[in-house]
């Protein structure tokens, strides 16, 4: 019995060890799952490349007046002046091809050509008398500039440049006193500086829009070469003179729609002031004279 006792206790003290050691036993350590920050990666910015420049090509065509006056002053020392005064008209077509580079400096050529000239009657008369002399005159107009400069970002732009000008007379079915008869081709050849100021509105090229603008030129010729044949004076069939005096003023005014991103169509209105101080030599005089133009032109303009 004291034996069986005694086993009994050593079940007791085993089993009450064995459940103390089970209670101290360390408790496993859970491990999170690390936390992955995923970084995004930065968001692209569209950059759009630098422009590669613009050309603008524009061609116009319409109607020119003009009036042409000369000015003799005291011919052949006689203390008489004489003037004229014609009034002929041209169909003409104008050219422009001009680069503006992504810095805004630009170049550019422009030319005017008369395509079909229309005569008219040319009056000569001494100051304070009636006519003594009538004639044919057609007068063609060719100019053409080569000119660089730069566009503010308010659409100005200002420029200069060199001008070459020819001026084209022909005079025939001469009535006079003296019954002259024959013809008589004067060509009038310059060449200057050019400069000059134009504007626009500003509008965005990929939608419709109306657009209205300007330009004021202004010319200094640098040298200025007449020659005039003729069969009308048989003393002096051919006159050169040299002089290097003349200037010219312009100006322009449009309207027009902006059809698309390519297009352009304008309605234009141009007026010009050319004057030569004219000049002498030992074959004659050429005298000092006014050429006045108005046009009203058609104009299509392509951005390429």
């Amino acid at each position: 019995m004291k034996k069986l006792l005694i086993l009994l206790m050593m079940m007791i003290l085993l089993s009450g060890a064995s459940f103390s050691a089970q209670k101290h036993k360390s408790k496993p350590i859970l491990q999170k799952k690390p936390i992955i920050i995923l970084q995004q990666k930065p968001e692209t910015i569209a950059i759009h490349p630098a422009s590669t420049g613009q050309w603008i090509f524009e061609c116009d065509s319409g109607y020119e007046m003009i009036g042409y006056q000369e000015h003799f002053k005291n011919v052949n020392n006689s203390g008489l002046d004489i003037d004229s005064s014609s009034n002929p008209s041209n169909i003409i077509l104008n050219g422009r091809l001009e680069y503006t580079f992504p810095q805004n400096y630009f170049l550019g050529i422009k030319t005017t050509l008369p395509i079909s000239k229309i005569k008219a009657r040319e009056k000569w008369w001494v100051v304070g008398n009636a006519p003594h002399q009538t004639n044919d005159l057609t007068y063609g107009l060719i100019m053409a500039d080569f000119y660089g400069g730069y566009k503010f970002p308010n659409n100005i732009f200002t420029y200069g440049g060199l001008r070459i000008y020819k001026g084209d007379q022909f005079r025939n079915n001469f009535t006079t006193a003296e019954a002259l008869a024959g013809e008589a081709t004067e060509i009038i050849q310059s060449f200057g500086v050019l400069f000059g100021i134009k504007g626009e509105n500003q509008f965005d090229l990929d939608s419709p829009s109306w657009i209205y603008g300007g330009e004021i030129e202004g010319f200094l010729s640098l040298s200025v070469n007449v020659n005039n044949k003729n069969t009308v004076d048989p003393n002096n069939p051919e006159i050169n003179i040299s002089s290097s005096s003349g200037y010219s003023l312009s100006s322009m005014v449009k309207v027009g729609y902006h059809i698309n991103k390519d297009w352009n169509i304008e309605l234009q209105g141009r007026s010009a002031l050319i004057h030569w101080n004219g000049g002498s030599s030992q074959q004659g005089t050429w005298p000092p004279n006014d050429t006045q133009t108005l046009s009203i032109l058609l104009a299509v303009k392509s951005y390429l």
